[in-house]
């Protein structure tokens, strides 16, 4: 099957495969150089009742895509600008490994019932959880996490972008 059926296959049928994904993503995938590291992001909405995954080779061009500052942002990003990085998951070999992840944490985010958040046991993470939709992907990520063996994965929070609460950022000195 060419890659051009796999894509009409793809964007035509909602629930797409991992591997129909990551078809899919090659093909909209920037020509970078085989040592570009690739990382999976989590973006909070302005209002803080959205979030957004993705995956990029280039964090920072990637936000400014999604808050319209430059053109090429995802069009589920566009309602909810500005948007803020609430965590990266780096640490992939490949960029078919990234697009796997990505595809798994928002699958696995779309059959994550709210109960399934109260398994968060981390302060800082229920820091910045403050609204039921992150703690909702967060608990997802940690599924995500679980789900296969990924190869020693980093995961970096952005607690000072986000959290603008004293309190909150009281949690994290204690």
């Amino acid at each position: 099957m060419s890659a051009v059926c796999v894509r009409q296959l793809c964007l035509r049928n909602s629930s797409c495969t991992p591997e129909g994904h990551v078809l899919h993503e090659r093909m909209k995938r920037p020509k970078t150089s085989a040592t570009a590291s690739w990382c999976v992001y989590c973006l909070l909405s302005a209002d803080h009742h959205k979030t957004y995954v993705g995956v990029t080779s280039d964090l920072q061009r990637r936000i400014r895509q999604h808050n319209g500052e430059i053109s090429g942002g995802a069009k589920a990003a566009r309602s909810g600008r500005p948007w803020t990085v609430i965590c990266t998951v780096e640490g992939f070999a490949a960029f078919s490994q990234a697009c796997q992840f990505e595809w798994s944490w928002k699958d696995i985010s779309k059959k994550t019932h709210k109960s399934a958040v109260k398994g968060i046991n981390d302060t800082e993470v229920l820091a910045i959880a403050e609204s039921s939709v992150v703690r909702k992907r967060l608990a997802a990520l940690e599924r995500t996490k679980a789900c296969k063996d990924w190869p020693s994965l980093d995961i970096n929070w952005y607690f000072d972008r986000v959290m603008s609460d004293k309190k909150m950022k009281a949690l994290l000195i204690d």
